[in-house]
């Protein structure tokens, strides 16, 4: 008994060693869309405002592994299954980009996170339905 107490132990020491687990929730209270068309001129997607700009007040809780750069994402009954995380910066605007999978849809979207002007902002691009969603705090 002595022995697998020990090993319970150990195990749990181990598995919990090096890992950095983010979890936070975040509220979003406006939304609006885009489309997405490819443009075979300019070869390169080009996104084209919806003019819905509404209010929504959405929970956002979000927890990444950083050591794993995977994690989940839920909103309401919505669950996105995080496969990738990247920090990258435009403009001097630092995002978190990761690919991930909408669980409810059964597809691939981009999740781009970041903070501007000290508010939350987060985007979840759908390929597969050629849509943009953006969600302000």
């Amino acid at each position: 008994m002595k022995k697998l107490l020990t090993l319970v132990a150990l195990l749990v020491t181990f598995s919990s060693f090096g890992q950095q687990i983010l979890k936070w929730s975040k509220i979003t209270n406006y939304m609006s869309t885009s489309e997405m068309v490819w443009s075979t001129i300019d070869k390169q997607t080009l996104f084209f405002e919806n003019n819905d700009f509404t209010t929504t007040k959405v929970v956002w809780e979000i927890t990444l592994d950083i050591a794993s750069e995977d994690g989940f994402i839920t909103s309401g009954n919505v669950t996105y299954r995080v496969k990738s995380v990247t920090i990258e910066e435009h403009n001097d605007v630092k995002m978190v980009v990761m690919n991930a999978y909408n669980e409810t849809l059964d597809i691939p979207v981009l999740v781009i996170a970041n903070t501007v002007d000290g508010k939350f902002r987060i985007a979840i691009y759908v390929e597969a339905h050629k849509k943009v969603y953006y969600f302000y705090e």
